[in-house]
Formats: structure tokens, C-alpha cells, sequence
């Protein structure tokens, strides 16, 4: 039933817990910063929080097309709203990228080390993904992506910061 496209995925192999990684090293779990998912080392805002107190329509759902969300970006970026997607976290934004361009048999540059999304979802779609080291530094190597470029290329995906290096583009 399952596709096997999908069973050939390796297994998702998780970091240790703040738990494990505290007895092994001898600290506290709150001695500890969590790096490796992209937690906010701070907690949420104080004025999200406050938020939160009014569940003036918490029994509604929000807007599909989250216009708010959008002109606000539009307005801190100078994009324009209608070329900006709102989705629920980088991976389903990854998954509808690579369901609106790719087609079996086209290619996806990763430069690696990098987040691990961007291996495993492609094949998802059809895609082949062609791995790109990075130099020494840990900074793209843009000759060896261009080299890879072939007729079925259809993306590059680069991070910035990049995860887990945090190099910037």
C-alpha cells in the first residue's frame, strides 16, 4: 500500500532529547540551548502571549488566504502580497515548491551540509537530487553548482542561514 518511493526513504533519526543530553554531560536540562530545530531560544512574545488571553474566535478558522499575514510581509519585505505564500513551516512550503515544478525525472541541486528537507523530499515528487559539497568554509561553491546544472535541473535550493552551518548568502 505504501509507495515505494516512500519505503526507500531512510528513517528520520532524531537528535537526543534535552533530557539525554543532560545526563550525559552533567548539566540541567534549562543549562541547555537548543540549536538543532530552529526553537526560539527566547520562548514566545509577551505580547503573543496576551493575545492568547482573548480567544475572541479561536472557533473560527482563519483566513485561507491569509491577507493579513501577506500584507504585513508585503509591507516589512517590499514584496508585493501577491508574490508571497504563507504555509504552515518550511517544509510544506518546500512540498508545494517541488509539487509546482517538478516533474519526474527532473533534477534538484542540493549544496550539502544542509537541512535534511531538502534530500528527502524531492524523490517524493520524482525528482533526482544531485548532491553539491560545500568548500572548506562551509560557503557554496558556485562553480560545482553551476557544473551540475543539467537540462532536467529545476531547482537549487539554498539556505540562508543555512542549517546547520548558519552561513549566509
Amino acid at each position: 500500500m505504501i509507495r515505494q518511493v516512500v519505503r526507500d526513504l531512510p528513517g528520520y533519526q532524531p537528535v537526543d532529547s534535552l533530557e539525554a543530553v543532560a545526563r550525559e554531560t552533567g548539566h540541567t536540562v534549562h543549562a541547555l540551548i537548543k540549536l538543532d530545530a530552529n526553537e526560539n531560544l527566547y520562548g514566545p512574545s509577551p505580547r503573543v502571549l496576551e493575545a492568547l488571553t482573548r480567544p475572541d474566535d479561536y472557533h473560527l478558522y482563519p483566513d485561507a488566504s491569509q491577507q493579513a499575514a501577506r500584507q504585513a510581509l508585503a509591507g516589512y519585505t517590499g514584496a508585493d502580497p501577491d508574490r508571497i505564500i504563507v504555509g504552515n513551516g518550511s517544509d510544506e512550503l518546500i512540498d508545494l515548491l517541488l509539487l509546482a515544478t517538478v516533474e519526474p525525472g527532473d533534477e534538484v541541486i542540493v549544496p550539502v551540509p544542509t537541512f535534511g528537507v531538502y534530500l528527502d523530499r524531492p524523490p517524493l515528487f520524482g525528482a533526482t537530487v544531485r548532491v553539491v559539497p560545500r568548500r572548506d568554509d562551509f560557503d557554496l561553491d558556485l562553480d560545482q553548482i553551476e557544473a551540475a546544472i543539467g537540462e532536467r535541473t529545476k531547482l537549487v535550493f539554498v539556505a540562508s542561514p543555512n542549517n546547520p552551518t548558519g552561513n549566509l548568502v
